[in-house]
């Protein structure tokens, strides 16, 4: 059988030479091709392992009360803008719409407009934190207040990744705030 291939091939030199360079030009051609679908799909792959996901969170207990955004996602998020929105206004911080603390009371954390900034994977930023003790009226009557002031607002969040597209926004309705009134 293979000295019958063998005897074919050499009495038919011209026409398997032909044949041969067909074939490896197939074989080039479809090689590109497979390649160019490769590198589209790697492409993809690596743009979408360095995706951010924005997560707005609220945290409402007994001694403390928070609003924070979290990069959920694996790779960096650089915040465009920062909207909050309530009592018909759209300002940039939610420490913005919070009411006066009574003397002798303090924010344990906030922070203004944060547009521009970058926020690396599972890292969080506290856009406005109040902490006390459950002993001081002052810090009761305080927390109802704010309370009262957060149910009210919705934060958005718009930003993109480190390939400079554009993510969809995250909203939140802080109306969870407003439960126990």
């Amino acid at each position: 059988m293979m000295q019958d291939i063998f005897s074919y091939l050499e009495s038919h030199h011209n026409l398997v030479s032909a044949w041969t360079a067909i074939a490896a030009l197939f074989v080039s051609v479809v090689s590109i091709i497979f390649t160019i679908r490769n590198m589209k799909l790697q492409r993809v792959h690596y743009r979408k392992s360095v995706l951010p996901i924005a997560h707005i969170s609220v945290a409402d207990y007994e001694n403390a009360i928070s609003v924070r955004l979290r990069n959920d996602g694996v790779g960096p998020m650089i915040i465009d803008r920062l909207l909050v929105t309530g009592d018909g206004k759209c300002l940039d911080s939610v420490i913005e719409f919070m009411p006066d603390l009574p003397d002798g009371l303090y924010w344990t954390h906030f922070v203004g407009q944060i547009a521009g900034s970058a926020l690396a994977a599972d890292k969080t930023i506290t856009l406005v934190s109040f902490e006390g003790d459950l002993k001081d009226e002052k810090f009761v009557k305080a927390k109802r207040r704010i309370r009262q002031a957060l149910a009210k607002l919705s934060v958005t969040v718009e930003y993109h990744n480190i390939y400079d597209e554009t993510m969809p926004p995250e909203t939140r309705a802080l109306d969870w705030f407003g439960r126990e009134a």
